[in-house]
């Protein structure tokens, strides 16, 4: 990851999910969790916990697609509580 870093983006961390994606070993979850943090883009990080419990409260569909699962959450929830409510 590290190498590709290097090569296709200068040494600095990329700043759009497609890019965060396209590195090895990113997934969807590190990619929000770093739009969030690093660039203060607002991100629901969904995890296996985040995902768990959504599904048990019933505030999402009983679905493995994570990526639905989220936008179930963001759709429930106010924009700017999004990355917040993700690391609570």
């Amino acid at each position: 990851m590290a190498q590709k870093l290097v090569d296709d983006f200068g040494g600095e961390v990329p700043s759009t999910f497609a890019e965060l994606e396209s590195l090895p070993g990113v997934g969807h979850k590190t990619a929000s969790v770093v739009m969030s943090e690093a660039f203060a883009y607002p991100a629901f990080p969904v995890d296996t916990h985040v995902h768990r419990c959504a599904r048990r409260w019933g505030l999402c569909q009983d679905t493995p697609d994570v990526k639905k699962v989220e936008a179930a959450l963001k759709a429930l929830f106010p924009q700017e509580s999004w990355s917040k409510i993700g690391l609570q």
